[in-house]
């Protein structure tokens, strides 16, 4: 019985230290893309483009006004700067046709499916940058960005993606 335990243990810690191995470099993407205020936009998995604040701004900025509730707390609105979930596809030369999902990732690995449906909503699913005419701090300065995906159609703040780095249309 101890035999067996001790081979079990093992074989999780070769296990665990080699995901650990193999993730490194994916993680320290992310954290680059994060630190350079990139936005890595795939298809499928595949990777297309990486966007810069610039690039953002470009395929059609936008000024709108979004609650954020957090808990225990009272909503509060905040003014918004971003552009449509659905430019930045566009942008980028991603075609939507046959599309069912959005999976937008942080810089910590957290996910967010969102349906298409959201997506092609006019003026309902952004990638904000600027919030209150500030641009967001990235999460080691204390702030939810540099990028944070909001959906207007979420009145409860539930379906944010603060610390987004990278949005996969599958």
């Amino acid at each position: 019985m101890k035999k067996t335990v001790i081979v079990i243990m093992s074989v999780l810690a070769v296990v665990i230290a080699l995901t650990a191995y193999l993730n490194k470099e994916y993680a320290s993407k992310r954290a680059d893309i994060e630190n350079k205020a990139g936005f890595l936009l795939k298809e499928n998995g595949s990777e297309v483009s990486t966007l810069y604040l610039d690039d953002i701004r470009s395929a059609g900025a936008e000024s709108f006004k979004a609650v954020l509730k957090t808990s225990g707390k009272e909503p509060e609105y905040h003014d918004y700067e971003g552009t449509q979930l659905k430019n930045l596809i566009k942008a980028a030369g991603i075609e939507l046709s046959g599309k069912t999902t959005v999976v937008v990732t942080a810089v910590d690995g957290y996910s967010i499916a969102y349906p298409v449906e959201d997506i092609l909503s006019e003026k309902n699913a952004y990638l904000s940058y600027a919030s209150d005419g500030e641009l967001l701090k990235n999460r080691e300065e204390g702030g939810r960005g540099p990028y944070q995906v909001i959906i207007l159609s979420d009145k409860f703040s539930n379906r944010r993606c603060k610390h987004a780095v990278e949005m996969d249309v599958r």
